[in-house]
């Protein structure tokens, strides 16, 4: 948790920075935007683990069986969110609504055995 603090006022200053820059140089501004979201995401990669470490171990019984898609299901919509932001602020909005759907067929992709089971279930319930 001590991570935010700082992660917050780095992420005040570039923004500050980049706004000034965007108005000369918007291609400039746009590539230390996107470096910027890549480094915090380093930053915060530790942390990351430590709630998947968390999660793992809060999923007991046949929960545990379903958390690697739950996981997974919010690590892709993070990364795909990130990709969206940086696209957008570079003014990409097509490539970023692309984007946006990539992430949610991937997350589709990824859930499909967890709606196959809980299909199976209910029709074993219905017979």
């Amino acid at each position: 948790m001590n991570y935010i603090l700082p992660a917050i006022a780095v992420v005040m200053c570039v923004g500050l920075t980049v706004s000034f820059i965007r108005g000369t140089e918007p291609k400039t501004g746009a590539v230390i935007s996107a470096a910027v979201t890549v480094l915090l995401l380093f930053l915060l990669a530790n942390e990351a683990a430590a709630v998947k470490n968390a999660l793992s171990g809060l999923a007991g019984g046949a929960a545990a069986e379903y958390s690697p898609y739950i996981i997974k299901s919010v690590c892709i919509g993070f990364f795909t969110q990130t990709a969206y932001d940086v696209c957008a602020d570079s003014g990409e909005r097509g490539i970023a609504s692309k984007v946006m759907t990539a992430g949610k067929l991937a997350i589709l992709t990824v859930c499909l055995p967890l709606i196959k089971s809980i299909l199976d279930t209910a029709l074993g319930y219905i017979k």
